[in-house]
């Protein structure tokens, strides 16, 4: 019986301590692998996706020239319930709290494989993978958009998450721009080609 005491004693600590204290969520849908590019390779990425979306207007200074999403944050939900991105981009993110709480936008994979805060145009958030958004309030956040992939996208309060504030974050490959460029080029090779054996060519429309 003496050697029950223990456990005893602590259930009833356990059970005595008060109401129980909401933890913050867990990390959720982590998956434990290498990301696709190297981190040169990334950076070389983003630096190519910034000179394409951020220009310099006269009489206006530098603007975006990207893709925008709009989220609206409400209670409980994200609208839309399902983002799209496009691998290699920069896009601009404008959240929306149309609720009378803080809301967060958040996703630990999406933060850690899919996406990259950029702060760019005077903007300042930090580098986290939940991102506040105070009452009755909208803010910008920029992306340098990474891995394709479908990410768990939610909101950092337990409650709300709990209560359906949830959503899915979905990067597309990105586009093969590259593929088209090269066509002219094996054009000119095959009618080099061609016309060294005499012949005369064919059409590659």
């Amino acid at each position: 019986m003496k050697r029950w005491m223990p456990l005893f004693g602590l259930s009833l600590v356990l059970g005595c301590s008060g109401p129980a204290v909401e933890a913050p969520p867990q990390s959720r849908h982590l998956h434990d692998r290498e990301p696709l590019l190297t981190e040169d390779q990334y950076a070389e990425g983003k630096r190519r996706a910034l000179a394409k979306a951020v220009k310099a207007v006269e009489g206006r200074g530098l603007v975006f020239n990207g893709e925008t999403e709009y989220v609206y944050l409400s209670d409980f939900q994200f609208d839309p319930s399902v983002i799209r991105f496009r691998a290699g981009t920069i896009t601009r993110v404008r959240l929306n709290n149309i609720a009378r709480v803080t809301h967060y936008f958040g996703g630990e994979e999406f933060f850690q494989y899919g996406a990259e805060v950029v702060n760019i145009l005077g903007t300042d958030v930090p580098t986290i993978d939940h991102i506040p958004v105070p009452p009755l309030s909208s803010r910008d956040i920029y992306l340098y958009i990474k891995d394709p992939g479908r990410y768990s996208l939610h909101c950092f309060v337990p409650t709300h998450q709990r209560q359906g504030m949830e959503g899915i974050l979905e990067v597309l490959p990105a586009a093969t721009s590259e593929a088209a460029a090269s066509v002219p080029a094996i054009r000119a090779l095959w009618l080099r080609a061609s016309t060294k054996k005499g012949g005369h060519g064919a059409s590659l429309e």
